[in-house]
């Protein structure tokens, strides 16, 4: 295994951030922002399966491609198994980064194993807050994924087995782009674009510890150091003072828009520290409707944020081997 810091330890990192600011007396949303977004800029998440070097070496990859404009915030990654050359699935994974950090790097490791398994991946980049304030960031999802749709022959993408997939906010932010491309009367009242042809082609979405009743964003424990630090993220992203009660913030709370339209969801989160109680009652919400939805959880396992991405834990082996059984489930 290659080591790195656990992304768990990223909520502890941000408790010793808030805590500083706070005593100080000279904290400000920004500044807490610029604190995660360089922790974020300094740490690697993942902690590499074994034999992650020849699982990359038999992956061809596209990198830093321009999907909008040219800037750094509208490229993306490919990637696909050298073994074949037919047409694939596609997985689109949005990053993580609390909406204000995070880059598609830091995911490339598990969209890298994920093509090994038989599928392209994208890992994409988006502007973070607060210049990128929301819904900018649905809005380059749906960029990135327009890009991938009119390029599909160069990738070797079967456009009729499209997955959305994302970690932490990027999971909200995948989530919420499915809301809009499955109801046109959420999209048009959300101010979202519909850039999908067919939702049909839409097969599944693939979460990772994602806030999806952005309302509660800042109940990730009983810590008020982190919930001080979760509210101005919170402001930072929605750009309302009053977030909590702000349109922003009843749009981007997916669980009370999803439809019976919404693709096969597999979910997955952490107990501790974490948004396992989202992942519930998205879960719960899906299933009221007949949609399929099938939540991987391990109760009181003290598994943190993101862990699915510490592949020394069993679970976390256990969750991937899972995704790919649901991904190959509906992705044909």
């Amino acid at each position: 295994m290659k080591h790195s810091r656990r992304p768990s330890d990223f909520l502890i990192v941000l408790c010793i951030l808030a805590a500083v600011f706070l005593l100080s007396g000279c904290v400000s949303d920004k500044m807490i922002a610029r604190a995660v977004a360089k922790y974020f800029d300094s740490n690697e998440p993942t902690v590499l399966v074994d034999g992650y070097e020849r699982i990359r070496a038999g992956v061809s990859a596209w990198v830093d491609v321009p999907y909008g404009d040219t800037s750094k915030s509208e490229i993306l990654d490919v990637y696909r198994p050298m073994h074949t050359d037919a047409k694939l699935p596609l997985i689109i994974w949005v990053h993580g980064g609390a909406y204000i950090a995070g880059s598609k790097e830091q995911s490339v490791p598990y969209v890298v194993m994920l093509a090994d398994k038989g599928f392209v991946t994208a890992t994409i980049n988006y502007q973070v807050a607060p210049k990128g304030k929301y819904p900018l960031p649905v809005e380059q999802t749906a960029k990135a994924y327009r890009y991938l749709m009119d390029n599909a022959e160069a990738y070797g993408i079967d456009t009729d087995l499209v997955f959305l997939a994302g970690d932490s906010a990027g999971a909200q932010i995948a989530a919420q782009f499915l809301v809009a491309q499955t109801s046109l009367d959420y999209a048009m009242k959300a101010g979202l674009p519909q850039v999908v042809d067919d939702p049909r082609t839409l097969r599944g979405a693939l979460l990772f510890c994602g806030p999806y009743d952005i309302t509660k964003f800042d109940s990730m424990g009983e810590n008020t150091t982190l919930s001080r630090v979760m509210e101005a993220i919170a402001r930072l992203y929605l750009g309302a003072k009053d977030w909590r009660n702000s349109e922003q913030a009843r749009f981007a709370s997916v669980i009370g828009f999803v439809t019976a339209d919404f693709p096969p969801t597999f979910l997955t989160d952490g107990d501790s520290f974490s948004f396992l109680d989202h992942a519930e009652e998205l879960d719960a919400r899906l299933r009221s409707l007949g949609v399929e939805s099938q939540l991987v959880a391990y109760p009181d396992a003290g598994l943190g944020h993101e862990y699915q991405f510490s592949m020394d834990l069993p679970q976390a082996l256990e969750t991937f081997d899972a995704v790919v059984s649901f991904a190959k489930r509906y992705g044909r």
